[in-house]
């Protein structure tokens, strides 16, 4: 017999006031499953003059869809005037690791903005449990241009610079970023890095190499064939010295004659390569950290780059120039750096922290709030963690998680992140955005 009064509730508030924003309260039926109903007050000015209020259920930090709608999260309208209006979510499994997210929108021009925020701290849904747990609406103000088809994006200090397949856009914020030729002999553009110099120089991914971006080489012109199409790279320009992974290849260069490739000809499902970071450790050294699908995680010294064969990264030799590691993780697809010891490590299941310097042997750290996440970009900016998933950005700031899904009603299916201060510059399918984060 299905039960009336709740056997497990929530209330969710509005930190600071003296209103609810909203309430919301979670019970179990005859099932032991779970139903959250949230309700909104038009009027209330935590929503920031939304029109629209959405929200999201995650579980272990994976999105529990609204099966009814393709994007997957719930909605109702809060347009001013209106009454009160409800959100229920219904047949929840219990579990002790739930969390909400709520944005409101409303209309500008021909496009849509979010006015408010907010990632509920983690919750349970246990029968016979009360719970009381804060949700801070947030206001933020995110500006953006609508630019189609952006695939990547860097800030060198003083430049925004972002790419579609055809063309750059330069500009000192994302309103101001403006189109740059960019000519079809020099290849379509893949994506974009910064070399490891204390005056960072763009380095512009091509199906035809890598260049600056001014459209000349970068190392040399010399591949040796048909240049690869770079997937991304990395280096010391000071140096001459660059690393490099393409579809089913890497290597590097050294102010040498040529570039050292080695073919990953290997039968592997999707791409063999799933991230490159390159690593300044002193004025003479840098280091090429390649997260594989193949052979796991390692990293090659630019003293060994030019001469390395692919038996180096097949054998598992002990005198091998290759170092491995994290072997001990969920599959290593992305990594973050900024400085000091700290390399982060984006796996399919979460974000770990090692030790730059000796990664084969430091053991690595789940970053708490972070289980569950597939990330596939990490940028780090001071005590502030950004992660790239397939549908989110998500900021760590010291010990709260935001998650932000609303994005991609902004900027469409999220492609690339970057730091510019204390703001990220997102970009996507649709265009390019700011979103601040020094009040978070």
């Amino acid at each position: 017999m299905k039960n009336k009064l709740s056997k497990a509730a929530i209330l969710l508030w509005a930190l600071g006031l003296v209103f609810f924003v909203f309430s919301c309260a979670i019970w179990t039926g005859g099932s032991e499953n779970g139903t959250i109903s949230l309700s909104f007050s038009p009027s209330s000015k935590d929503l920031g003059g939304g029109t629209e209020a959405q929200v999201w259920v995650y579980s272990n930090n994976v999105l529990v869809p609204n099966i009814a709608n393709p994007g997957g999260y719930y909605s109702t309208s809060i347009a001013s005037g209106a009454s009160e209006a409800t959100i229920t979510i219904s047949d929840l499994p219990p579990g002790d690791s739930y969390r909400i997210v709520v944005a409101a929108f409303k209309p500008v021009g021909t496009t849509t903005t979010v006015t408010a925020f907010g990632t509920s701290p983690l919750f349970g849904v246990k029968a016979g449990v009360e719970t009381a747990v804060g949700i801070e609406l947030k206001p933020i103000d995110i500006t953006s241009q609508q630019i189609q088809n952006l695939v990547s994006v860097v800030y060198n200090g003083s430049t925004i610079t972002a790419a579609s397949n055809s063309a750059l856009y330069t500009g000192s914020s994302v309103t101001t970023v403006t189109p740059a030729s960019w000519p079809p002999s020099n290849g379509t553009i893949n994506s974009l890095n910064l070399t490891a110099d204390q005056s960072p120089v763009v380095l512009v991914n091509t199906t035809r190499g890598i260049y600056d971006q001014s459209g000349s080489y970068v190392g040399t012109s010399n591949w040796g064939d048909t240049p690869p199409s770079v997937l991304q790279s990395g280096g010391l320009a000071t140096l001459n010295t660059y690393f490099y992974q393409a579809e089913k290849e890497i290597g590097g260069y050294v102010g040498g004659n040529a570039w050292n490739r080695i073919k990953l000809d290997i039968p592997v499902a999707g791409k063999p390569i799933l991230d490159l970071l390159v690593w300044k450790k002193d004025e003479n050294t840098i280091f090429g950290y390649f997260a594989t699908r193949v052979v796991g995680a390692f990293r090659v010294g630019s003293s060994d780059i030019e001469n390395l064969k692919l038996e180096d990264i097949l054998s598992g030799n002990v005198n091998s120039p290759i170092t491995f590691f994290g072997e001990s993780l969920p599959l290593i697809q992305a990594f973050g750096y900024i400085g000091g010891d700290d390399l982060y490590l984006g796996t399919k299941s979460g974000v770990y922290k090692t030790n730059i310097n000796t990664p084969q042997t430091s053991t690595p750290l789940l970053i708490e709030g972070t289980k569950g996440l597939d990330v596939t970009k990490i940028v780090v900016q001071g005590t502030t963690e950004a992660f790239l998933t397939a549908k989110e950005l998500v900021i760590l700031k010291g010990s709260k998680i935001y998650k932000m899904p609303f994005l991609t009603s902004v900027v469409g299916t999220l492609t690339d992140v970057a730091w510019k201060g204390t703001d990220l510059i997102v970009v996507g399918t649709n265009g390019i955005c700011s979103v601040p984060t020094a009040d978070l």
